[in-house]
């Protein structure tokens, strides 16, 4: 026994898909910052200390520099 199936034209199917991959890329580079201390200086560090193209030397001068300058931070808030 064969059921007929209500059919949806491709048109709603292309649309919906289109959709749902948009809200799902949307969600997937909204920056996460609520709640955390953004500093401009330190977040300009870190990317150059996340890029490949960087000697692995300079990229850990670069993550201590940024640990130093959060912890300041830090201590000067706190």
């Amino acid at each position: 026994m064969i059921l007929n199936e209500p059919k949806i034209p491709i048109q709603i199917r292309i649309i919906a898909a289109i959709t749902c991959v948009a809200f799902l890329v949307g969600c997937a580079t909204t920056p996460q910052t609520a709640g955390r201390l953004q500093y401009a200086p330190a977040a300009s560090i870190l990317r150059e200390a996340r890029s490949p193209q960087v000697p692995v030397e300079t990229r850990a001068a670069d993550y201590l520099q940024v640990a130093a300058i959060k912890q300041h931070a830090l201590s000067s808030t706190a």
